[in-house]
């Protein structure tokens, strides 16, 4: 079975936020601004945005 894929939207949304703060975020904090998404939504694209990097060879990361 596939592993369910968060929309593209929602993971642009979160990457901007993470690359425009000053201080590193954490799920609960990226919540505070989109109230529309769970926590379980956002870790889930903060997952799949960390593939996403590693399988690109990026220079940064995202940690826990």
């Amino acid at each position: 079975m596939k592993e369910t894929t968060v929309d593209r939207k929602l993971k642009s949304i979160v990457e901007a936020l993470l690359f425009s703060s000053e201080k590193p975020l954490a799920p609960s904090d990226i919540r505070a601004c989109l109230p529309n998404e769970t926590i379980s939504t956002i870790s889930q694209a903060l997952k799949e945005l960390q593939d996403e990097y590693n399988s690109m060879g990026r220079s940064f990361t995202i940690k826990e």
